[in-house]
């Protein structure tokens, strides 16, 4: 922060390097109060979108499937005193992209026609509408004012063909949309298809990283913008997702830490722009080259004239393709020799390299390309020689490891065709990562089918539950999907999901105690009523044997979903009200929970905090989630059957805590996005064998700066060991009382197992304190 109280001047030019993080706090971050009145207006338009277009047309009437918020706000990354919201309006009459293509004038002269409407009627809304020149307009573009708003928005509405229908967050799309979608012969056109997964890109982003991506908005609005009058008839900027896809790539391959120096991070987007020239960057996080006719594509697509920047989301797209990137250039160069411009990070610029999530591919001449050929050739003989030296030593208890920094020093695929073995313990230690993708990873059509019946169950919960209740009759405030599907760590033939159903008359925690029973008898009831109208649902349901159930637990088989679902219905609670992902949640909170649950056992009321349980483990990186799968499976093969040994009373320790250990063991042993799965699952192994030594808290959702909570946690991290706290709810000990000394007994053996070889050096007995996670 500055040294003086003065705030930061208002020129970025003449403001100091060490003081631009402040720049974009002070002068760019919009206000809390602004957003919440921005959120009331999209919601409003939203809300008018989805009840009040085509009710009046004519049949077969078109509906609005859903309704996805992008532009700045969707992203996080708007700028103060200039916010603008992309509504993408995704209809059930358009069947494929040409549908999009022939029908969206007709759709947009709809949608204008009715917020005109809705303008005269509303006395408090002003809607100002922007002519469009194009034949064949995309987009409906208004500017909308209100006695509630201090500031404008500038709305986009796009209507659109639903490509991705039910998609999952966190998975990869079937490679099928992208074919169709090439197939349509009209590069990034049908973008607003993708609008979700555009946002979601720069949405998971570290926050810091979209503090970078405001300064560089700002950047290109008061100093590149200038650079139009220069511009030719056809000729454009690049558009500002350029910049914010750049600022990713800078950070991952510059920086990849949360907490990194603004200036450095704005000078490397600079110095990139500079050699827009050489630039060729793509990531697989939603397609990749695994299917053959997508392959050939984006081989063609990385041939292309540089600069080529893959939009994520739609490999059709090169971003800024046949823009002025000269002007940009120019812009960027001026800047190093203002005041705010010095170190940057070191972001290769020449280099040929590949990883699971983002591809560099810049010119090499052809000597170095055969230089680079014999190279490759040499690092893969010598993999298969050491791991075959591996595999040996593993038989004899040596421990056997990848030279840093060789190609081997990723997990090993498998080098024959034939699939890894189904038995964890005769696996392979090198082949680990194949066992999850080929044993335990869903397919991606039964988590289409799974999403599709997740919605129905939650579709029906809000429309049909309480709906002739007496008064005063209790509102579904929300329903917070959980469980294994909701994180993203679901095994193949072995899923469920945790619904959350938050009440308006749970006022406070000893409500949700004392009426959930009610609550519960009443979602059976209904459910009951359901199952007996749909022919093709099943619902099995569990009784349960406590007088006062946390939940409602059945399971749904339907016609189509491949295999059957377990679900568990939770009536809760809203402590956390209107919770914004990515923050802290008051401390007072946490207090008013402490102050609940001080006569109650541990962590009965974290179905309260679903969402940041949930959040905890979806927002881990891909291969981390699949180190829990492969944990899960190991629990439920090898560990479930010690239930034999357990006393009346007695129980093993959740899946949950080992969830959390993969995590701590990830965070302190490796942090790489692409580690080794072997190590990672024997690291694990370890930490079990030790359970008497262990102590973990994070810090991401409550921390010590409150007395009281300080206090608290305290008291908890001195209870006997094993303490995992929970991330979400510090009143709640992971296991705690919980025979883990049969899941340490499990561990061992496993490690004497073929699937376990080298491992993480993690501490055990350490004090250690970090922004994420403490460990005492």
């Amino acid at each position: 922060m500055f040294s003086s109280s003065v705030a930061p001047p208002m020129d970025l030019y003449g403001t100091p390097t060490r003081n631009l993080h402040d720049f974009v706090v002070v002068h760019l971050q919009p206000n809390q109060e602004f957003l919440t009145q921005a959120r009331q207006a999209i919601n409003l338009i939203c809300t008018f979108l989805k009840e009040n277009c085509f009710k009046d047309a004519a049949s077969p009437r078109p509906r609005v499937l859903k309704v996805v918020k992008g532009g700045s706000f969707g992203k996080g990354t708007a700028l103060r005193g200039r916010s603008d919201a992309d509504l993408v309006v995704f209809l059930s009459n358009f069947k494929q992209y040409k549908d999009q293509l022939l029908n969206r004038k007709e759709m947009i002269q709809e949608i204008e026609r009715r917020l005109r409407e809705f303008k005269n009627e509303e006395n408090n809304i002003d809607v100002q509408f922007e002519v469009s020149k194009r034949q064949n307009p995309r987009v409906l573009s208004f500017t909308l004012s209100s006695g509630f708003l201090r500031d404008s928005i500038e709305f986009d509405v796009l209507p659109a063909f639903d490509a991705l229908g039910h998609y999952i967050k966190g998975t990869m799309p079937d490679p099928q949309v992208y074919i169709d979608l090439i197939k349509s012969h009209r590069p990034g056109e049908f973008s607003t298809c993708f609008t979700e997964l555009q946002r979601d890109f720069i949405k998971d982003q570290p926050t810091k990283v979209k503090s970078l991506i405001r300064l560089l908005k700002h950047w290109y609005k008061k100093y590149v913008y200038l650079e139009k009058a220069q511009l030719r008839t056809g000729e454009s900027l690049p558009p500002k997702y350029a910049l914010e896809l750049l600022a990713v790539y800078a950070w991952e391959k510059g920086s990849g830490q949360t907490d990194f120096d603004m200036a450095e991070g704005f000078q490397t987007v600079l110095l990139l722009l500079q050699q827009y020239k050489q630039i060729c960057v793509f990531w697989t996080k939603f397609y990749d080259f695994k299917n053959e006719t997508l392959a050939l594509y984006l081989r063609n697509q990385l041939k292309k004239p540089r600069p080529v920047i893959l939009d994520p989301a739609d490999p059709t797209g090169i971003v800024g393709e046949g823009s002025r990137w000269d002007l940009l250039a120019e812009a960027a160069k001026k800047c190093p020799h203002q005041q705010g411009c010095l170190s940057h990070w070191n972001v290769p610029m020449a280099k040929v390299e590949e990883q699971s999530y983002c591809t560099i591919l810049l010119p090499l001449k052809t000597a170095q390309k055969l230089q680079l050929i014999q190279n490759v050739s040499a690092q893969l003989l010598k993999e298969t020689e050491f791991q075959d030296r591996g595999q040996l030593g593993a038989q004899s208890g040596a421990k056997a490891q990848n030279p840093p920094g060789s190609i081997g020093a990723s997990s090993a695929r498998v080098s024959s065709s034939a699939a890894a073995p189904m038995d964890l313990y005769e696996t392979p230690a090198r082949n680990l990562q194949d066992f999850v993708i080929g044993h335990l990873q869903p397919k991606q059509e039964f988590l289409a089918q799974a999403g599709k019946a997740i919605d129905l169950i939650c579709t029906f919960l809000r429309e049909n539950c309480f709906k002739d209740a007496a008064p005063p009759r209790p509102r579904i405030l929300k329903v917070v999907k959980g469980g294994s599907l909701g994180k993203g760590t679901a095994l193949k033939g072995c899923s469920d999901a945790n619904l959350v159903v938050f009440l308006t008359n749970f006022k406070q925690y000893k409500d949700q105690e004392v009426n959930r029973k009610e609550m519960i008898e009443e979602i059976e009831r209904r459910f009951r009523e359901f199952q007996n109208k749909e022919n093709n649902i099943d619902l099995q349901f569990e009784l349960s044997e406590r007088p006062n159930p946390h939940g409602l637990s059945f399971t749904l088989s339907s016609c189509f979903l491949g295999d059957s679902i377990e679900f568990d219905v939770l009536p809760a609670f809203d402590a956390l009200g209107q919770y914004k992902k990515g923050t802290m949640p008051d401390p007072q909170v946490y207090i008013d929970l402490i102050k609940s649950s001080s006569s109650h056992p541990t962590g009965e009321f974290s179905t309260c905090y679903t969402e940041l349980q949930r959040d905890f483990i979806a927002g881990q990186p891909t291969k981390l989630k699949s180190l829990i799968r492969l944990l899960k499976h190991w629990y439920k093969e090898y560990v479930h059957p010690y239930k034999a040994q357990l006393r009346k009373g007695e129980s093993l320790p959740p899946k949950y805590a080992l969830e959390l250990l993969a995590v701590y063991a990830w965070e302190q042993g490796s942090g790489e996005t692409d580690f080794d799965m072997a190590e990672g699952f024997r690291t694990v192994l370890l930490l079990l064998q030790q359970y008497r030594q262990i102590c973990i808290c994070w810090t991401k959702f409550y921390d010590f700066k409150n007395e009281t909570l300080a206090l608290y946690l305290r008291n908890q991290l001195r209870k006997p060991r094993p303490v995992i706290l929970d991330p979400a709810d510090p009143t709640g000990i992971v296991g705690e009382g919980s025979r883990w000394d049969l899941l340490a007994e499990e561990a061992k053996n496993c490690s004497a197992q073929k699937c376990c070889l080298p491992h993480w050096n993690v501490p055990m007995t350490k004090e250690e304190e970090q922004s994420y996670c403490t460990i005492l």
